[in-house]
């Protein structure tokens, strides 16, 4: 039995717009969480890349630029560092992703992982540096790496869930 015939129509309506805003906020608390590894106790995955990166291939309507930005300033907030500067690197990875989203779509999985680690790449340097000038001082940079490494690491894991959400979605639209 189908998904759609066994869930009343507006109950996937509703989660339709819920789960999407479910998966960012627990993004944004996993990206704001500490990872302890070896001697780095400052580790901060950037698993709201996957959300962001998600969202601007396949449905960019689901996270438009606004709420990249928002995402930004609370995560600013929230870690206590200056405020903007992750809302600079998010809305510019969205657009530089949303821009190339009609060619993005059609990848197979690998070459979106491959996309997805360069993106992170980009944005956490980009972080790096504009941290490092606003400090006035070298940041190290070996918690920026490891940071990258398990959020391109755990990309296939939010991948699925957000392809499942983007799914119900899907299903939540077409419903009568």
């Amino acid at each position: 039995m189908a998904i759609e015939q066994q869930i009343p129509a507006k109950w996937l309506i509703i989660s339709s717009y819920v789960l999407p805003v479910m998966v960012l906020v627990g993004a944004i608390l996993l990206s704001i969480m500490p990872v302890h590894v070896g001697g780095y106790d400052k580790i901060l995955p950037p698993f709201i890349y996957s959300v962001i990166y998600y969202w601007a291939v396949f449905r960019p309507k689901v996270f438009p630029a606004s709420l990249a930005f928002g995402t930004g300033i609370v995560m600013d907030l929230l870690v206590g560092l200056t405020v903007g500067v992750n809302a600079f690197v998010l809305v510019s990875m969205r657009w530089i992703i949303v821009v190339q989203s009609r060619f993005l779509s059609g990848q197979q999985f690998l070459a979106q992982w491959l996309v997805y680690g360069i993106m992170t790449l980009l944005g956490q340097f980009s972080l790096w540096a504009l941290y490092s000038l606003l400090s006035q001082a070298f940041i190290p940079l070996i918690p920026v790496v490891i940071g990258c490494v398990f959020s391109i690491a755990l990309f296939p894991l939010f991948y699925g869930i957000l392809h499942n959400v983007h799914r119900l979605i899907e299903i939540a639209h077409e419903t009568p």
